[in-house]
This record gives C-alpha cells, sequence and structure tokens, in this order.
C-alpha cells in the first residue's frame, strides 16, 4: 500500500480512462442530488434535500453528508487521479492545501466516506458507459 489512506480505504481500482475533476464532481453532485454550486459553496451551513441520499442507504445528516461528498471527491482525485493538494484545492474550493490534507487524513478514514466514494466512482463509470456509442 502507498499510503496510510490507502490501507484504510480500499475500493477497488478501475474508473475509466480519460477522467477529469470536473466528472468526479459531477458524479458526486448526481449522487446527492445537489448543484454544483452547494457542494464547492465555502459555507458549512448549507442544507441539503435528503431526496437522493438514499442510493446510499445511510441516514445522515445533510450538512455533514456534503462534507462526505467533498471529502470522497478529494479522495478520488488525490490516490485515482494523481492530483497534487494544491490542485485539488483549487478544483474544490478550499483556501489552500491544508484542507485537503486535513480530509485526506480524518474524513476518509470513515465507513461513511468509503461508502460515498465507491458510490461516486460507480457513477463516474456508469456515466461513461452511458456516453460510450452503441455498437449497431
Amino acid at each position: 500500500m502507498s499510503s496510510a489512506i490507502d490501507a484504510v480505504i480500499s475500493i477497488p481500482h478501475g474508473l475509466p480512462v480519460g477522467v477529469e475533476p470536473k466528472d468526479v464532481l459531477d458524479a458526486a453532485c448526481r449522487l446527492g442530488g445537489i448543484r454544483m454550486a452547494i457542494l464547492l459553496a465555502p459555507s458549512r451551513k448549507i442544507g441539503i434535500k435528503i431526496s437522493k441520499i438514499s442510493k446510499i442507504q445511510r441516514p445522515w445528516f445533510r450538512r455533514t453528508f456534503r462534507i462526505q461528498l467533498r471529502a470522497a471527491c478529494a479522495w478520488i482525485m488525490r490516490e485515482r487521479l494523481d492530483m497534487s493538494l494544491t490542485e485539488i484545492g483549487a478544483h474544490l474550493g478550499y483556501s489552500d492545501h491544508t484542507t485537503v490534507l486535513h480530509h485526506l487524513r480524518h474524513s476518509c478514514t470513515t465507513t461513511r466516506t468509503r461508502d460515498v466514494a465507491a458510490a461516486i466512482e460507480s457513477e463516474i463509470r456508469r456515466a461513461a458507459t452511458e456516453k460510450e456509442p452503441k455498437a449497431q
């Protein structure tokens, strides 16, 4: 294992080729049933409707779920897309790399974040298969 985070989060590899950070964020928004502006908003007090959270089968609080989505996106961007902490911070709207580092060290060690990251990766794979042209 390359890092302590990788040892804690063991999600099967296999994102489609050519996945961009925007694809990760779009998948997180679809999964959470929220707009990109809400996912990337700096305030912790933003509420989220729970309507689509049932896909993951976890009764989390709105604020906590949004934080878990962001942490899972940070983990996917770091471990799957091999992005730097500064690049991840720029995509997620963090002020600097230390917030990303905090998410990777603390938030990503929870079972909830592992479930969310797995669900986001599944959503990315599903979206990629829908974009593929069908063979005739």
